[in-house]
């Protein structure tokens, strides 16, 4: 009898073991709703959907969604159909407080959203409708259209927004975004420094973060609230004496505005390296478009390489390629990009910032190799190997043979390509969003089969050397997937056909439950402030701070005597005492 008993639960786990491993996607909205989220990778828009909560707590899901009743409002999931509800009615009736701007702050979530009395403001949410407040109105008379929220410790986040006085500050160029912080409270929203804040949610063909986080400080794109530097590259670290402009990166005079004003670098393309260093690109006269790096310090930031040294005979200026499809995770100690060579083209770059160090991998090698370019996209760390998307060719009747865009796997010294069975001949599996939940790889398959029903669907990888599995399409005619995002091992993404949230209750079979879990918490690291470290090797000399005529922070230095180096002409005080340079 127990050896019956004993079988039969054997059986039982084995047979749920084999039910866990089927896909099974959920449509977790209730009739009549949909999305209202932004289905670019990467915008000057951030998406409105994002994961908070704890281990201990667990994870949810806040998304912007609209339905008939009530409008645009604030919803949440916890990837369940029974766990997702609309979290509350801010702006009650059918109108749409339309929240956007969603961040992240431990188990909470920042956002900005509408009502008819305050205008778009600052608001928290804590997942319940009690505790989903107005925070801030930064703008008494108008609307403080908080933008780019980004969470900068364990308990703070940065936004930009306008105030009475930064809407009135320029008046024939329009209200400026000036710098605030919060932890999540009214009274810990404070005005942080008047810095004028590159406006995120311009239009315009940037398709990456303003704000970007290494360590405790993050780094952003603005100039001072007089225009003299251009868009250039900025730090705080959540204090006023800690907001500066790191380096006037492009001195290139601005003659349309006189004297003592320089264009800005066009710094894009930022991520954080290690939590130590700012990875970005950055334009000046010189070297055209090139990969920069910066600790924060004027010292500390500089052209990493210059991939093409040439310069246009037109004209005098640089001619540098730049870098794009960057990702974020570090493989092998160097963060990994589409760069150019003039020997490869666009190829597989990775770099540890150092200068210099600028290693190319040639995968679409057919001669001229310059001219055949596989163009990598952003990828993602699967099973120990950088795993990332690029192509050698579509002629079908080449030879060697040529299979299109494909899954790439790189271990640090040779790049192959993952199976193609699925995808034979030169159609195409363009991976994008990659990303890693619950043991499994998944992506975006953006296949030119859309006629068999798989473009654009949502594909799964178990191990590197599998066949790519097609995840249960929602549509006949290409389900337009996008906002991947792991919620604690389930995936969550958005089918952009019919603009509808959805989850697929898979277990990889015999998953220890620790590998390629994919990342829930943020690492805020351990490393010290790069200002403070200098100042710590250097303790005989005391920091000062350099402002304009105007009582601008310009930045912060160890000594008066290297804070006076490379101001253009003008009056300054550095310190406590007026500095003049000629």
């Amino acid at each position: 009898m127990k050896k019956k008993l004993l079988l039969s639960t054997v059986l039982a786990l084995t047979m749920g073991s084999a039910m866990a491993q089927s896909d099974n996607v959920i449509d977790l909205l209730p009739n009549g709703v949909t999305t209202d989220i932004n289905p670019e990778r990467r915008t000057v828009k951030e998406k409105n959907l994002i994961i908070a909560g704890s281990e201990a707590n667990g994870y949810k899901a806040y998304f912007a969604a609209t339905d008939e009743e009530h409008g645009t409002e604030l919803w949440m999931t916890d990837g369940t159909k029974a766990g997702t509800k609309m979290v509350a009615d801010i702006l009650p009736g059918s109108g749409s407080s339309s929240p956007a701007w969603l961040c992240r702050l431990g188990e909470k979530v920042l956002f900005s959203a509408y009502t008819d009395n305050e205008g778009r403001q600052l608001w928290v949410s804590d997942g319940t409708e009690a505790g989903t407040k107005l925070i801030a109105q930064t703008y008494e008379m108008g609307d403080g259209n908080p933008q780019a929220i980004y969470q900068i410790n364990e308990t703070q986040a940065v936004f930009a927004a306008i105030s009475d006085e930064s809407a009135e500050y320029d008046p024939d160029n329009g209200a400026q975004y000036w710098l605030w912080i919060t932890d999540g409270t009214a009274e810990g929203t404070k005005f942080l420094k008047q810095v004028k804040v590159d406006n995120p949610g311009k239009e315009n063909t940037n398709q990456h973060s303003a704000f970007v986080r290494v360590g405790r400080r993050v780094f952003f794109k603005a100039d001072d609230i007089d225009g003299h530097y251009g868009t250039e590259l900025w730090v705080t670290d959540g204090t006023e004496a800690g907001t500066y402009l790191v380096k006037d990166i492009n001195t290139e005079p601005n003659t349309d505005k006189g004297d003592g004003y320089t264009r800005d670098s066009a710094i894009d393309c930022m991520e954080n390296y290690k939590n130590g260093k700012l990875f970005f690109k950055a334009w000046t006269m010189e070297s055209g478009n090139e990969l920069w790096a910066s600790d924060g310090t004027e010292a500390g930031t500089y052209q990493v390489y210059d991939a093409n040294p040439a310069v246009d005979p037109n004209n005098g200026l640089g001619v540098g390629p730049g870098v794009f499809g960057e990702g974020w995770e570090v493989y092998k100690d160097r963060i990994w990009f589409r760069g150019w060579s003039s020997s490869t083209g666009f190829e597989l770059v990775g770099s540890n910032l150092e200068k210099g160090d600028y290693q190319v991998f040639d995968y679409f090698t057919l001669n001229p190799s310059q001219d055949h370019n596989s163009f990598p996209d952003p990828g993602c760390i699967f099973q120990d190997k950088y795993v990332f998307c690029g192509a050698d060719g579509f002629d079908a009747n080449a030879e060697p043979a040529q299979h299109g865009g494909e899954m790439l796997i790189f271990d640090g010294e040779t790049i192959t390509r993952q199976t193609e069975t699925k995808f034979p001949g030169t159609l195409c599996n363009w991976v994008k969003e990659p990303i890693v939940a619950g043991g499994s790889l998944y992506w975006m398959n953006e296949a030119n089969n859309v006629d068999q029903g798989l473009g654009s669907g949502l594909y799964r990888l178990d191990d590197l050397a599998d066949e790519p599995v097609v995840v249960p399409t929602i549509t006949t005619t290409g389900d337009n997937v996008n906002t991947l995002r792991n919620l604690n091992g389930t995936i969550l993404y958005v089918c952009g056909a019919n603009n509808r949230l959805y989850a697929d209750e898979y277990t990889k079979l015999n998953w220890d439950g620790q590998s390629d879990k994919g990342y829930m918490e943020p690492d805020f690291g351990s490393v010290i402030d790069a200002i403070e470290s200098i100042a710590s090797d250097k303790a005989q000399n005391k920091m000062v701070n350099v402002y304009d005529i105007n009582g601008t922070q310009l930045r912060r230095d160890i000594d008066a005597k290297e804070a006076a180096k490379g101001l253009k002409k003008g009056i300054y005080i550095i310190g406590n005492k007026k500095h003049i340079v000629l």
